[in-house]
């Protein structure tokens, strides 16, 4: 091999190099951002006792939600460690019976009604009450959770679970009563507000 040649294949092999470095031979276009997933979070919320005609408490004096990584620990939250769901268990696979035991040990934990974001299999906000039994509650839906809601279930009781699409339980509405499969095109992804009563 001439001197000329070695030069020429050494030259060669330096760009070969320089280009496998960057990924390969560039051609100009952006390279696509990896996919962001949002894992499901299962969260809980206490909501207040409230009669149609009073006003709404002050937004400050409403606790957050609390969120956590799987619906069985949501649960376990909620009715203060009593019910303990499998670790594989989703918001589909909670019935009435489940919590029974806690409704009856500590009936001032009761849990009225679960709101689901994408279906039984997404995330899900669980509405809790201090003071026992379904009574009347209206909840404005925290900001992560507004415009969001496809299916609904309730429960102790709550016989309807009106959905608004305004606040403080204003607007165009559906009753899902004790639960919707899917809440209906009409209101998808609409909620703004929740009134539960008997």
């Amino acid at each position: 091999m001439t001197h000329s040649s070695f030069k020429r294949c050494a030259q060669a092999l330096v760009i070969t190099s320089l280009l496998a470095g960057c990924g390969g031979t560039d051609t100009g276009e952006p390279t696509a951002p990896e996919p962001i997933t949002h894992a499901a979070q299962h969260c809980v919320m206490n909501v207040l006792p409230f009669t149609p005609g009073e006003p709404l408490p002050a937004a400050d004096t409403v606790p957050a939600p609390k969120c956590f990584t799987s619906f069985p620990e949501a649960i376990s939250f909620a009715t203060g460690g009593t019910v303990r769901l499998p670790a594989t268990a989703n918001p589909r696979d909670l019935k009435e019976s489940d919590l029974k035991s806690v409704h009856q040990a500590a009936p001032n934990e009761t849990v009225i009604g679960i709101e689901y974001k994408d279906g039984y299999s997404g995330s899900s906000l669980v509405f809790t009450s201090l003071y026992g039994g379904c009574g009347s509650y209206l909840v404005n839906l925290p900001s992560d959770w507004n415009n969001v809601i496809s299916y609904s279930k309730s429960f102790a009781g709550c016989n309807h679970s009106y959905h608004y699409d305004g606040l403080n339980g204003s607007g165009a509405n559906v009753d899902c009563g004790g639960g919707c499969e899917y809440i209906g095109d009409t209101m998808n992804d609409k909620t703004s507000s929740i009134f539960w009563t008997q």
